[in-house]
């Protein structure tokens, strides 16, 4: 974790604060601190729809407990925004992380990146809300692209059963009643089945990154 500190304000990021130790990161962009990009990263150009960022990434040493399901990083700062423009420059900002991690420890680490406006909405658009009583339970899946419906369209949900899932986003969002470690939907299954790099969190890691990010 404090590699991971000292990487993340090495790129200009500020505010950088730490959620569990399996590697969540909050964090506000340089321009959100008032500072300008530090380097090549340009963690300040995001403009007024990606003011504030946050680390969805996977460090391969992360927990596979309730608190940290997968292997990853899940962070959010500032206030920021949502659509096309946030999605891309979080995107850009994640490659830098990742070209960052691989200069410093030589580790090739997929990193995903949302800004705190999308990862307000994930909570918003929450669509399992009404059956997922136990918030340790229910996961968010982060996904590196966005999800194409014909994807998942042929899965059959009663072979998962009583596990249940639904497409967001850039998320999948699944129920597992019996635990995280019981679920076969868990992030690798997502990443084979929809070709991107995934991590997820529980539902009480999500909540608690964005009321720090918005804090």
């Amino acid at each position: 974790m404090a590699d991971l500190r000292e990487i993340m304000e090495g790129l200009g990021a500020a505010e950088v604060r730490t959620h569990l130790q399996s590697g969540n990161v909050v964090f506000a962009p340089a321009a959100a601190a008032g500072a300008g990009p530090v380097g090549a990263s340009g963690f300040g150009e995001g403009g007024d729809d990606a003011v504030g960022a946050g680390v969805v990434g996977a460090s391969g040493s992360g927990g596979v407990g309730d608190d940290a399901v997968g292997e990853g990083v899940v962070g959010a700062s500032g206030s920021g925004g949502v659509g096309d423009a946030a999605a891309e420059w979080t995107d850009r900002i994640a490659k830098e992380i990742e070209r960052a991690i691989e200069r410093r420890l030589g580790l090739d680490v997929p990193v995903l990146v949302r800004g705190a406006g999308e990862l307000a909405e994930v909570v918003e658009r929450n669509p399992l809300r009404e059956i997922a009583s136990n918030p340790s339970r229910l996961l968010v899946t982060f996904l590196s692209s966005a999800v194409r419906h014909e994807q998942i369209a042929d899965i059959d949900p009663d072979r998962f059963l009583p596990d249940r899932f639904a497409a967001g986003e850039r998320e999948i969002y699944v129920w597992a009643p019996r635990g995280a470690s019981e679920t076969k939907l868990t992030h690798s299954f997502w990443e084979k089945r929809l070709g991107v790099r995934a991590t997820a969190r529980n539902w009480n890691t999500v909540q608690r990154l964005l009321e720090i990010a918005t804090g």
